[in-house]
């Protein structure tokens, strides 16, 4: 998952939110803003990486993937417009202009749906052309049980994963110093 999601939000970076001169051409403000959230809900983890940016554009991923040989003519005529922004899940599909170690090489948004469905987690996709994209994670609660150490602080809980912690102990009032 944590793999999944650094896809998602370079995605959002490279490839949604515009420059600060394109966004305040289109009166928005200049910095561009990522939210991420996650709740439990019927047993599942569902995390949504939303970004603020220039959305997808419907007709340019149906140019990308005509290009790309990814769908032809006739099967682009039947699909819905959320049927061909999903498009971007296709592996070799890739909006970039050039290649390099972060993007371009068409294989970010589809590593992640592979992944997804492999641990039999759904991943949707809704965007607005000029106003966001909002790539949305279900996990169910059984994928996402790890080992970790919970802690609290200022009376808020804190699950800590194991593998992070290098040593425990119990510590009273008296061991811990403040300043």
């Amino acid at each position: 998952v944590k793999e999944a999601l650094m896809h998602i939000i370079n995605n959002s970076i490279r490839h949604g939110i515009e420059t600060p001169e394109e966004r305040l051409k289109l009166d928005k403000a200049a910095s561009g803003s990522i939210k991420i959230t996650a709740a439990f809900k019927a047993k599942r983890i569902n995390i949504e990486v939303e970004d603020d940016g220039r959305g997808i554009d419907p007709e340019l991923v149906k140019g990308i993937a005509l290009k790309k040989g990814l769908v032809d003519e006739n099967k682009l005529r039947s699909m819905t417009e959320q049927e061909i922004i999903k498009l971007v899940f296709l592996s070799g599909f890739s909006s970039s202009l050039s290649v390099d170690s972060l993007s371009g090489r068409g294989v970010g948004l589809d590593v992640v749906r592979r992944n997804m469905e492999n641990i039999g987690a759904r991943i949707d996709i809704v965007s607005i052309p000029g106003r966001f994209t909002r790539i949305s994670l279900s996990i169910a609660l059984t994928v996402g049980v790890f080992s970790a150490v919970l802690v609290e602080s200022n009376s808020q809980p804190f699950a800590i994963p194991v593998s992070f912690v290098e040593k425990s102990f119990k510590a009273s009032a008296e061991d811990i110093l403040t300043q």
